[in-house]
């Protein structure tokens, strides 16, 4: 009864002694599983390279089980009881040696995963935002180091630029505002402007087709500085090719600070005073050069800055007055390198009275003179005057609809 080879013995006893027999021929336990083989190949002796390959000669953890054993398991069981299709792909996590794991960078583990195989989701790559001067990171710090304004409001307005460019630009593309106007800027912004708007990186400043720099009170140096910097940029590729519309109503403008702005957006060809073209006069006076401040480069431009202008307003300048009324149809009527054609010129409470007037009617004798000799000058399509105190007497001698060159006048 007490012989080995009785056949009393119980199962337990006799499976164990089967198993020492099959590990002492070399031989697997009974009931283990066939381990995986990945390129098909079904020998015992295939390496380990080929059972899972890795990247880098690094080794995964998972490949790593207990006793010293490396075989995959085609069942491989879930922590909630579940078995793993057989089709399911087991992707390693590799060791690494700062941190003892790495996962790869396209790919990250969710938080709630319940099961031990890991669920793998592709995410897209990083996007590294641009820096230096003339991007928007660094338009984002020039705001938070108050160079533009040190009022909050206007500050959370002028960093939401980017958003509110590309949201007009996806409604609508010919339709894009840079909204500027109202921000209380200090001296320095004039300066900022200018770099951000020859900015090669910004692409969203291409987009614009209406700019607003309503009620910012720049210096002339300033607002010279910013003209020059886009007036050399745009020698070589025009910087606002699509703007429409420009406002700079209130902005504290005299006649000096608006035949600089006039410099800059309608180039005046002074070689033609040298080749003896004759020039007109405005109250006995020809265009020449502006102020230093708006030449602080000693160039004149020879593109314009906005080739597709058709709306400039200039309201609420009462500093502008008669003499600079007078500027401005010096600069129209002056030699330019194309004829240009301006749809609206807003004048509308500039402090012009019954002298500015008398100004409007010599420009319309010397457009009509102009238009004969076929010189390239500016032809303002309407001007308007609304809020000005020129006289009802002095009014009707100059009527839009009698004045033969095409310039309707609303006063």
């Amino acid at each position: 009864m007490g012989c080995k080879e009785s056949s009393l013995r119980s199962p337990d006893v006799k499976k164990k002694e089967d198993e020492l027999e099959a590990k002492k021929a070399g031989g697997k336990p009974v009931g283990t599983e066939t381990p995986i083989n990945l390129d098909g190949d079904s020998s015992n002796n295939a390496p380990l390279s080929k059972l899972l390959p890795l990247n880098g000669g690094t080794r995964s953890p998972l490949l790593e089980r207990p006793h010293g054993s490396f075989e995959l398991f085609t069942h491989e069981p879930l922590l909630d009881g579940r078995e793993a299709p057989n089709d399911m792909q087991l992707v390693p996590f590799l060791a690494n040696e700062d941190n003892g794991f790495r996962m790869d960078d396209e790919y990250f583990l969710p938080s709630d995963s319940g099961t031990s195989t890991p669920l793998l989701f592709r995410t897209e790559p990083l996007r590294r935002a641009q820096t230096g001067e003339g991007t928007w990171e660094w338009w984002y710090d020039q705001v938070e180091n108050l160079r533009i304004t040190k009022d909050n409001s206007s500050r959370a307005r002028l960093q939401d630029i980017p958003n509110r460019l590309t949201r007009q630009y996806d409604a609508k593309k010919d339709q894009v505002e840079l909204d500027l106007g109202w921000c209380y800027m200090e001296r320095s912004a004039p300066y900022v402007l200018g770099r951000l708007f020859v900015s090669p990186y910004l692409r969203e400043i291409r987009w614009v087709t209406s700019l607003r720099l309503d009620g910012n009170y720049f210096t002339d140096d300033g607002f010279g500085n910013m003209l020059a910097v886009m007036g050399v940029a745009n020698e070589s590729k025009t910087v606002f090719p699509l703007l429409k519309n420009l406002y700079l109503n209130n902005m504290n403008l005299d006649h000096r600070s608006v035949y600089g702005i006039l410099f800059h957006v309608f180039p005046i060809d002074l070689s033609s005073a040298a080749r003896g073209t004759q020039v007109p006069r405005i109250a006995g006076q020809v265009a020449g050069l502006p102020a230093e401040a708006y030449m602080p480069f000693h160039a004149a431009p020879h593109a314009p800055l906005f080739p597709s202008l058709e709306v400039l307003s200039l309201c609420d300048n009462p500093g502008i007055g008669n003499n600079g009324l007078a500027e401005i149809l010096r600069c129209f009527v002056a030699p330019h390198y194309e004829r240009r054609n301006l749809p609206v010129l807003d004048l509308s409470r500039c402090g012009v009275d019954e002298v500015g007037v008398g100004y409007i009617n010599e420009y319309l004798e010397q457009l009509r003179i102009a238009d004969k000799r076929g010189d390239y000058i500016v032809v303002p399509r309407r001007v308007v005057l609304f809020g000005n105190r020129h006289s009802s007497s002095s009014k009707s001698g100059v009527d839009g609809n009698t004045a033969g060159s095409g310039v309707t006048l609303l006063m």
